[in-house]
């Protein structure tokens, strides 16, 4: 396997996993916190986000681009662990969503011109 898409495919799954991760917990957040804000957030971060940050960064270097989303998705996980406060949170989870909406579209374009 190419390590380039090695590293596409690595990246997708972390960044997939989460999602699934942080939906299992949702019914007992949004219990504590009488709310489902985050989900929300994400979901509108990530649908809206995706399609103008790609458009945005279309003619930047695929790989810098890649590389910035995954720190800032590791940031915001970071953040979102640590966050004492919804708002935090909140925050934590659409940085997370922008990021890993601008991966995805940047990595998918990117394997479809990498040569088998």
């Amino acid at each position: 396997m190419d390590k380039r898409i090695f590293w596409l495919a690595l990246g997708s799954f972390a960044i997939s996993t989460e999602g699934f991760v942080i939906s299992s917990l949702l019914p007992d957040i949004a219990s504590d916190a009488g709310i489902s804000v985050p989900l929300a957030a994400f979901a509108l971060a990530y649908a809206i986000g995706a399609p103008v940050l790609a458009t945005l960064t279309g003619e930047w270097d695929r790989r810098r681009v890649i590389l910035w989303t995954l720190v800032f998705f590791v940031i915001g996980n970071i953040v979102a662990a640590l966050s004492s406060s919804f708002e935090l949170l909140l925050i934590a989870r659409i940085v997370m969503a922008l990021s890993s909406g601008l991966f995805a579209a940047t990595a998918q374009a990117t394997a479809t011109v990498v040569p088998p």
